[in-house]
């Protein structure tokens, strides 16, 4: 860092102002740069705690194959909230940033779509985390689907062109749309 930095942040820091602070420090690059990689540390380190069967607290999303069954009955969007909230709440904090507008308490649809985004996240890290594709997986298999209007609104909004690639594949699985 130059003088000139140092000198800010002394000086940010002698107001006292916590805010204020942290904006200095956000300004310069090094800071930030050093504070981003702090904040995505902890954040993979409390993700990853999340990825235990054997020791600590398991995840909501851990679906062990004599539990399925109960698991996907209970299933409920507050058990996944509460996790987020109490173990991975930076993550809570990001996501809610993304999908809810500032200033505004989140509907149901975006506290689904929050579940949902982060229990795709947490299969990703790892497949064990399943409990929502399991329960999509489930729903399928009861032929529970979204409506021809919801179907055409989800293609619309994805685009066109990508209608031909889902016909291929429920053709290749035999069946028809």
């Amino acid at each position: 860092m130059s003088i000139e930095e140092c000198d800010k942040l002394r000086s940010a820091a002698s107001t006292g102002l916590p805010g204020h602070f942290a904006m200095v420090s956000w300004s310069i690059t090094s800071m930030k740069n050093s504070i981003l990689k702090l904040f995505l540390e902890q954040m993979a380190e409390d993700c990853k705690s999340l990825c235990t069967s054997t020791k600590g607290i398991a995840s909501v999303l851990l679906v062990p194959r004599h539990k399925t069954k109960d698991l996907l009955d209970k299933f409920s969007w507050n058990n996944i909230i509460e996790e987020l909230k109490k173990r991975v709440p930076t993550l809570l904090d990001v996501l809610t940033s993304v999908a809810v507008p500032l200033g505004r308490v989140a509907t149901d649809h975006e506290v689904s779509a929050l579940c949902t985004g982060y229990s795709v996240l947490m299969n990703q890290r790892w497949k064990e985390l399943s409990l929502l594709q399991k329960t999509f997986e489930r729903f399928s298999r009861m032929n529970i689907t979204q409506t021809r209007a919801q179907h055409n609104n989800i293609i619309d909004d994805i685009g066109k062109d990508l209608v031909l690639a889902i016909k291929h594949s429920f053709s290749t699985k035999s069946r028809t749309l």
